[in-house]
């Protein structure tokens, strides 16, 4: 082994051309250069969508969700519930659902999301939407001062979820159960919506 050769030479003994280019860079010069790639980098990430604050929170510790969801509120959780949201914040969102101050809100939206095509965020919003739907039933809706009526859609909704061919079983159980706890404390089943 010649050890007269420098680090990173190549097998003829000279240095590649981009670490002859990085050897001859003074402080100040790779200082320029950082602060050049630096500027080129936040010029480029103008024109890049900013990444959700929401993506990553459903492996956190459920306090720290929690914490988002009162910081945020219940319409931005219910924001990322619609159909087009990214399916891993739109997964965190649905975990975030049971902290919501009125979590029947999400029921529709939960339904539809039961309904979609995502195995993980259907089987999660399917279980979501039962986990709400007894907490309704316990808790009965005079206390949640809620009509009867106004959960219909939801009832609905759900019903369809779980009627729905080729769907997997346990999530038409699930959407299933929650159509049936709504309809135990007085809740109509809407009218499905004419197209």
């Amino acid at each position: 082994m010649d050890l007269s050769r420098e680090r990173g030479a190549g097998r003829d003994g000279r240095m590649p051309r981009f670490l002859e280019s990085l050897r001859a860079l003074t402080w100040g010069g790779a200082l320029a250069a950082s602060l050049g790639m630096a500027a080129a980098v936040t010029r480029g990430a103008e024109h890049e969508p900013v990444p959700d604050a929401w993506l990553g929170w459903l492996d956190v510790d459920p306090l720290a969700l929690a914490g988002v969801v009162a910081r945020e509120g219940d319409d931005a959780v219910l924001r990322r519930l619609a159909p087009g949201v990214d399916p891993a914040v739109c997964l965190s969102a649905v975990a975030g659902t049971r902290f919501l101050a009125s979590p029947e809100l999400a029921l529709v939206d939960l339904a539809a999301l039961a309904a979609g095509r995502d195995p993980d965020l259907s089987e999660a919003a399917a279980r979501r939407s039962r986990d709400i739907a007894q907490g309704l039933a316990l808790t009965g809706l005079a206390r949640r001062e809620l009509t009867a009526d106004s959960l219909g859609p939801a009832r609905r909704a759900l019903a369809d979820a779980a009627g729905q061919l080729g769907g997997r079983a346990d999530i038409r159980e699930f959407t299933a159960e929650a159509a049936l706890l709504l309809g135990s404390i007085g809740v109509p089943l809407a009218q499905r919506a004419v197209p």
